[in-house]
Parts: structure tokens; sequence; C-alpha cells
């Protein structure tokens, strides 16, 4: 019979085996479709954001 330290130890290496590499972890998140739809949005607020500054000038801040 295995002590639980030693079964830790085996799980721990079977999950470090079947790790993805940052790669594959980033195209699935690149394809997945919840994450396509959320960095459309940001892209569009961030866009939309640089628009409104080039259109209307840079907030005024005041100096007192």
């Amino acid at each position: 019979m295995k002590s639980g330290e030693q079964k830790m130890n085996e799980d721990n290496y079977i999950g470090f085996k079947k790790r993805l590499s940052a790669v594959e972890i980033y195209t699935y998140e690149l394809l997945c479709p919840h994450h396509i739809f959320l960095s459309l949005i940001l892209f569009a607020v961030i866009h939309g954001y640089h628009n409104r500054r080039e259109t209307y000038g840079a907030p005024k801040v005041n100096t007192y």
C-alpha cells in the first residue's frame, strides 16, 4: 500500500507530464468562442476610446 505522500508525488508527476505548453494554452484561449467575443469587445472599447481622444482632444485637467 502506498503512503499518501508517495501517491501525491506520483499524481503531481503525471499532472506535470500532461501539462500543456504555453503555446498550446494560448492557442486554445484564442479559439475559445467566448474569449473571441470578449477580445472583440475589449478591442472595440479601446479603439473607441482612442478615437474619442483624437476627435475631442485629451481631457482637460484643472490646475488650481
